[in-house]
């Protein structure tokens, strides 16, 4: 074996790519597009004669993971060429599109996309003996960051708040002396109504208010097939079409609906692959072997959303997952919806189960939106759910109800107790535990000890008498190694731990179950 027997790629940003959205078709688009440039490096690698280790299956428009395994010698130069070279096709592509389709209009922006043909990503690459040795090397390249960033000038883009707003005039070069906002913002505003008539679009291309950067401006320009079609007949092969945009309209106005946003990863993934590499013997076939799995496992997901609420799964790149169900009705005509949704979650871990991967668990954060909540709000709070629960032990949910003055309150749990709390309160009376809660608080009782707090929770929850008083089982304890708790790490109050989480029980409890 030789010194380089694997080359480790990635790229970034990531995560911060996919939150900027507003719309969920923005959220498809950023998808799409991370997952189509993954696969760029994976068919260089392929075409140089390298075998593609991880992941496994390549499948833009479902979702494929960003860190890319490879057997050999792949030079970094090649896998930043590969990377590079797919992103300018889409950014050309989408450039052309808009300019042939809107003519009436002088084009000045040809320097702001050029800028970002080069500054948009960062590269990672690393190479190894072997595949931990290569991620190691990843590991330290990302402590030397090699990237540059665009210093715009003029306003921003309305969803990022960062990034100049892409309109026709963009490039035009004028003195700073000379600039006239006013005139700008009416072209700007021109550019926004001409696309958003366009015939060949299919429906409002932007609301109002929305002024996109130039990578907004893609990420949506790629969701709809006439775009996909000029970009593939201009680099000579199909790109993939996401979805027709009928499919988009019933989820693209949130005002008056309910929604209920989920993202999940699976836990301790590299001690999982560990021990599948003892048990192989070979480190390549056991990563292959999961990377095929987990990415089985999430190009099916959409199959197990319940058919009431309605469903979607926005990406699934192996282990992490992302998607929202949905009702176009308020809760006073849908007053059931928050139930159905909470019905599908605890059959979650079954769902989760069916990738085949023994003893691999999984953390999710659901968030449930109270009011009018911006979706890249929505999005944040779903990674900070979704880090509550490894953080709380693993192997647990955290549902975070999400208030439009930017308040939330969150709970988490272990799935093997999720339908026992939220099915468990005495009579559905959930008004009167948070009634109690709230005025045992008030008067000062609630963080003294914890007694009062694990008798309430057995007045309103019979079934699960004495729960709260198993001291032993409430938090990770060293003498139960792997043992799920109840409240996780032992934190330096338990008796105020207890009643913080017995109170988010009850505004969560409340917000689900209450009608």
């Amino acid at each position: 074996m030789t010194a380089t027997a694997y080359t480790v790629v990635t790229f970034a940003p990531v995560q911060g790519f996919i939150e900027k959205s507003r719309k969920l078709r923005d959220l498809y688009g950023g998808s799409f597009i991370l997952s189509y440039l993954a696969k760029a490096i994976c068919e260089a690698a392929e075409a140089a004669g390298h075998r593609v280790v991880s992941p496994a299956i390549v499948q833009p428009t479902q979702g494929t993971p960003n860190q890319i395994v490879l057997a050999g010698d792949f030079p970094e130069t090649a896998a930043r060429e590969a990377l590079l070279t797919a992103w300018r096709s889409l950014l050309d592509g989408c450039r052309r599109w808009v300019e042939r389709h809107l003519p009436q209009l002088h084009f000045h922006w040809e320097a702001d996309w050029r800028y970002w043909s080069h500054d948009t990503w960062e590269i990672f690459w690393g190479q190894g003996a072997d595949i931990s040795a290569a991620r190691q090397a990843i590991a330290r390249r990302k402590q030397q960051r090699d990237w540059r960033g665009i210093n715009w000038q003029g306003e921003s883009s309305t969803l990022s708040g960062a990034d100049a707003i892409a309109w026709h005039g963009m490039s035009r070069a004028q003195r700073a002396q000379d600039r006239r906002p006013a005139q700008d913002d009416r072209e700007i505003r021109d550019f926004y109504k001409a696309l958003a008539t366009l015939p060949s679009l299919g429906e409002a291309f932007a609301d109002d208010s929305e002024q996109l950067s130039l990578p907004e401006l893609v990420k949506r320009l790629v969701t709809y097939e006439p775009v996909t079609q000029f970009i593939g007949q201009a680099i000579g092969t199909d790109l993939p079409t996401l979805e027709s945009t009928r499919t988009f309209k019933d989820v693209s106005a949130w005002e008056g609906g309910q929604q209920f946003w989920f993202m999940g990863d699976g836990d301790r993934i590299g001690e999982h692959l560990r021990q599948l590499k003892e048990r192989s013997g070979d480190e390549a076939s056991a990563l292959s072997g999961f990377s095929r799995a987990m990415l089985d496992w999430g190009h099916g997901l959409a199959r197990h959303l319940p058919a009431d609420p309605q469903g979607r799964i926005i990406y699934a790149g192996g282990d992490d997952f992302l998607g929202v169900l949905w009702s176009d009705r308020d809760r006073q005509q849908d007053p059931n919806f928050r139930q159905r949704c909470l019905d599908w979650l605890i059959t979650f871990p079954e769902i989760w189960a069916q990738h085949g991967q023994k003893g691999l668990t999984v953390s999710t954060g659901v968030v449930i939106p109270v009011g009018s909540v911006p979706q890249r709000e929505v999005l944040q709070h779903c990674r900070e759910a979704e880090k509550a629960a490894k953080q709380n032990g693993r192997d647990r949910v955290a549902i975070r109800v999400l208030y439009s003055s930017g308040n939330h309150v969150q709970w988490c749990c272990p799935w093997s107790q999720l339908a026992g709390f939220l099915n468990g309160c005495r009579h559905d009376n959930w008004t009167g535990l948070l009634r109690d809660v709230q005025a045992l608080r008030d008067r000062h009782a609630d963080h003294s000890n914890a007694d009062t707090a694990k008798a309430l929770f057995d007045c309103y929850f019979p079934d699960l008498e004495g729960l709260l008083a198993a001291e032993g089982t409430l938090f990770d304890s060293p003498s139960r190694p792997g043992q799920t708790s109840l409240l996780g790490p032992k934190p330096t109050d338990p008796d105020a731990a207890i009643w913080t989480w017995l109170q988010n029980l009850a505004w969560v409890g409340f917000q689900l179950r209450s009608r």
